[in-house]
């Protein structure tokens, strides 16, 4: 599946990845059903000479030579990947001034709507993604709570009083359970939990693994702060 889009990465995003520079960008996305990889063969992906291939039937130099020129064009690309599931590559090109259909302007949390004071359960098996995403909605008045494993969010579900407005989970999660099968167990405990699914791979491969009529939102990896409350607000905005 190859699809392009236009996107504002913001300082939260390319602030732990110089020398990438907040502003607009083309985004072009491919991804496959194949294979996948695991975190060391992520690890050395675009190293010169890096092959999984058998000896005489790769050079190895292919994405290492992407990279380059992605890197030379002040681009950036983001991987993701899961054994047994598939890949994602998303390229970020600098979006030059006056191209594209419209403006893509700068979004700040401040002065708009999407905050909210509701409670959100956030499971992210990545620790460094879950406290980012803990500290992005609770600076827009969100409660959060936070699990690792989709075993400590219903641990989490079952003892919690009151209400969980909405529950936002990876959807690869280390274990046996995954994030549709969470937010179906959630559902079963809360019905009136909304759901919001995020996942590096693209709405419709997710569409295929779930059904798709009754298909949860989805918000693709990666995502701005602006990308990230104001799905949130909008799903929460949805009857229950």
């Amino acid at each position: 599946m190859i699809a392009t889009g236009e996107v504002d990465l913001d300082h939260e995003y390319t602030d732990s990845r110089p020398p990438l520079r907040p502003g607009p960008y083309v985004m072009i996305s491919v991804s496959d059903t194949g294979h996948g990889m695991d975190e060391s063969t992520i690890e050395h992906l675009f190293e010169p000479f890096f092959t999984t291939k058998d000896m005489g039937r790769g050079t190895g130099l292919g994405l290492s030579i992407i990279y380059g020129i992605v890197r030379q064009s002040r681009g950036h690309i983001w991987v993701y990947s899961e054994p047994g599931r598939g890949t994602t590559f998303k390229v970020y090109l600098p979006q030059l001034e006056g191209t594209g259909s419209q403006k893509v302007e700068t979004e700040s949390l401040a002065g708009t709507t999407d905050r909210g004071s509701e409670t959100i359960l956030l499971v992210e098996d990545d620790q460094a993604l879950r406290e980012m995403l803990t500290r992005m909605l609770t600076s827009a008045g969100y409660t959060v709570l936070g699990a690792a494993t989709a075993e400590e969010a219903l641990a989490i579900a079952e003892a919690k009083p009151g209400f969980i407005d909405m529950l936002l989970t990876d959807m690869i999660l280390r274990g046996g359970i995954d994030g549709i099968e969470l937010s179906r167990q959630i559902k079963a405990q809360r019905p009136s939990t909304r759901v919001l699914l995020m996942s590096g791979y693209s709405e419709s491969l997710v569409e295929e693994s779930s059904e798709s009529a009754n298909a949860p939102e989805l918000l693709e990896k990666p995502f701005s702060s602006a990308q990230l409350h104001r799905k949130v607000r909008t799903v929460l905005s949805k009857p229950s």
